[in-house]
């Protein structure tokens, strides 16, 4: 370099100035509550569907009353998005039964249409349930 150039090699600090590859800028605190945002991040993000009763936060989650006995009147319905489904590992046979919950049709109903046993739904759906992806209305 010739007397008075005043360039500077690669990477020195005082060429590159403070937002430089090698400075150490401060991180800064983000605007919102991380922990809030956690918790709001672990949430449900669609209402459950219409009709289904709601338990306060608690001792009793409803789980009890899901795992009621199940009858062949009984109605059952999803409490899972069909997005969600994929993350769960269905009973074999159990995505066509599944396919046809809609919360109002009983089960005697529906395991006609899916060509299947009322006895082999009632295990089906009562399976479904202890994995909690249907509840019974």
């Amino acid at each position: 370099m010739a007397a008075g150039d005043v360039r500077k090699k690669p990477g020195d600090a005082s060429a590159e100035g403070k937002e430089g590859p090698n400075s150490q800028r401060a991180t800064l605190r983000p605007s919102f509550d991380l922990e809030e945002f956690a918790r709001q991040s672990e949430r449900v993000t669609i209402p459950p569907p219409a009709g289904l009763p709601h338990y306060d936060p608690g001792l009793s989650s409803g789980t009890t009353e899901a795992l009621a006995p199940l009858q062949a009147t009984t109605a059952p319905a999803v409490v899972v998005t069909r997005e969600d489904l994929e993350w769960f590992e269905l009973p074999d046979g159990a995505q066509g039964l599944f396919d046809l919950i809609d919360g109002e049709t009983p089960v005697a109903t529906l395991a006609e249409r899916a060509g299947i046993s009322l006895d082999e739904a009632l295990a089906t759906l009562e399976e479904m349930a202890r994995a909690g992806l249907v509840v019974w209305l």
